[in-house]
């Protein structure tokens, strides 16, 4: 296995080379530690699965003692064998706003997009989550959560805002890991907010959110069954969102 990532800021005149130390295929997971020569080393899971995400990792500088999150967001690609992510790094400690970030391992075994599936249209994935949602099949959902339980994987979820009533239908809006986004009534609104770096910047975080659910692992998987039907199309994943 070798891997190498780079970090490249046209603001700053500045480019970041390093070294991915470790990358660990498990199930739906992809777990990537990377190090900086004189800088520090990081850490990102992903999705295994190619298309856009969203995701929450750590970056340890060297002589500090905590990790900082920091924010990614990219596209999955690869062929057999290899994987890249190609996307954005945002680092809260950094202060220079985003930097683009690249990542390529080769040499692992068990990725997803070895075999190239089928990425989903998010229509499709907003008509499966309502059908899911009908059945009112147990098992399938999380239990409403109040505002102050954060879901354990970045995703969208079902949400209520705050003064709305037990029949009012629900909204869905994106937790990235540390803040919701804008509230929406539909998976392309809460999508749409991501497709851009400007859109992601002038999204704020939701002050409205009063509870949550979500998929559980097992409704997770047969929204994944059900979504085999629509075949490949051009969209964006819906994140695991099970918060256990």
């Amino acid at each position: 296995m070798q891997g190498s990532v780079i970090w490249e800021s046209k603001a700053q005149g500045e480019v970041w080379e390093g070294k991915v130390t470790r990358c660990v295929v498990r199930g739906e997971d992809i777990n990537v530690v990377f190090d900086c020569k004189e800088l520090g080393e990081g850490q990102l899971t992903l999705t295994n699965m190619t298309g856009q995400q969203l995701v929450i990792g750590r970056f340890l500088y060297y002589g500090r003692h905590e990790a900082t999150r920091v924010s990614v967001r990219g596209g999955l690609s690869g062929r057999l064998n290899v994987i890249v992510f190609e996307g954005a790094w945002t680092d809260p400690l950094d202060g220079t706003a985003e930097w683009q970030f690249f990542l390529e391992v080769e040499g692992v075994d068990g990725l997803a997009t070895s075999v190239t599936p089928a990425i989903l249209d998010s229509a499709a994935v907003n008509m499966t989550f309502t059908h899911l949602v009908s059945t009112l099949t147990p098992g399938l959902f999380t239990e409403h959560y109040d505002f102050d339980v954060n879901p354990s994987r970045p995703g969208i979820y079902r949400v209520r805002e705050v003064g709305q009533r037990q029949q009012d239908p629900s909204w869905y809006s994106w937790w990235d890991g540390v803040n919701w986004s804008a509230t929406k009534s539909t998976i392309e609104g809460v999508l749409k907010l991501h497709t851009t770096a400007s859109e992601i910047q002038s999204s704020r975080s939701s002050p409205w959110v009063a509870s949550w659910y979500g998929l559980t692992e097992e409704g997770w998987h047969a929204m994944r069954e059900q979504l085999k039907q629509f075949g490949d199309s051009h969209g964006v994943l819906l994140q695991n969102p099970h918060p256990k």
